[in-house]
């Protein structure tokens, strides 16, 4: 998650809100530490959404759920972070706008991304475990 959002909240930041480069990474610097207190939090929060929003049977619905879960924990953080880097009120509109929008749509590859480090992961371990164990 750090490594993708910090290559989205620079485009975001720097490319769509017009905050400087040394403000971007003041917010992805804060928001590593925040996105490490609180991802658990998050990722549970976004399952409950998707079930709620039936996520898992029709792409718009997803788009609503992943939507609805960053503007009602995600982007409340992200905003506090924006506002400790520096950011305006403008800047922080559209960097939340834009990364609610973003959200949304990088869902999907998202959680292909996700998915190939757990299965990484989950592969180097259980190879671990095989060899440890004989």
């Amino acid at each position: 998650m750090i490594f993708f959002s910090w290559i989205v909240g620079l485009i975001i930041e720097v490319g769509i809100a017009g905050m400087t480069w040394e403000q971007s990474i003041q917010t992805r610097m804060l928001g590593m530490f925040c996105n490490f207190l609180t991802g658990g939090l998050n990722g549970k929060w976004l399952n409950k959404v998707r079930g709620r929003f039936g996520a898992d049977k029709h792409w718009v619905r997803g788009f609503g759920a992943d939507v609805t879960a960053f503007v009602t924990f995600q982007a409340i953080i992200y905003a506090i972070n924006l506002a400790v880097a520096g950011a305006n009120l403008a800047q922080t509109a559209k960097a939340v706008g834009s990364a609610a929008l973003f959200c949304g749509i990088a869902g999907k590859p998202y959680g292909w991304f996700t998915d190939l480090f757990r299965y990484l992961f989950i592969t180097i371990a259980t190879i671990a475990r095989k060899r440890d164990s004989h």
